[in-house]
């Protein structure tokens, strides 16, 4: 999770939020911090007792996370390969899941403002959208297609 997210936009309480209608602002506690990225650390509800942790880079922003389905390798597998078989530097499976294209309906726009991609999944979407827009947030469910496509960022 960027360091500087939450002057970007604020972060409230999901359950506070939900259950007292009643946004309740996050704050920041850093354990571990690396380029400007927390690592691991949380944050911490300012009206109820609830901490959501940032595990390897990944705010948990989900009161009862669940294990989606495309957590299991090899639908997080078929994601990565969708989404970006065109930038892999080694020769690809040719009987795997086809490419899509419709990344290129979005090269040549240009974005101004805060952008947020529901359902950003490996975050090609977001990666691509944050090349022309001023700030770009992607949420995601699936706390494995986060942790990859973090590190997609850090690796290339």
């Amino acid at each position: 999770m960027r360091i500087d997210l939450l002057e970007k936009i604020d972060l409230c309480c999901p359950v506070c939020a939900w259950t007292r209608w009643d946004p309740a602002p996050l704050s920041l506690e850093v354990e571990t911090e690396r380029h400007g990225d927390v690592v691991s650390g949380h944050l911490r509800c300012e009206a109820c007792p609830r901490r959501y942790p940032i595990l390897e880079g990944v705010a948990v922003l989900d009161p009862e996370p669940l294990r989606i389905t495309y957590d299991r390798p090899d639908f997080l597998q078929a994601y990565l390969w969708t989404h970006f078989a065109d930038l892999a530097k080694e020769s690809l499976d040719p009987d795997g899941p086809p490419r899509g294209d419709y990344f290129e309906a979005l090269a040549d726009q240009r974005v101004s403002g805060v952008v947020l991609d529901l359902g950003c999944n490996v975050g090609r979407t977001t990666l691509d959208l944050a090349a022309r827009a001023d700030f770009v947030l992607g949420v995601e469910r699936s706390y494995e297609a986060v942790k990859r496509a973090r590190e997609i960022v850090r690796t290339g």
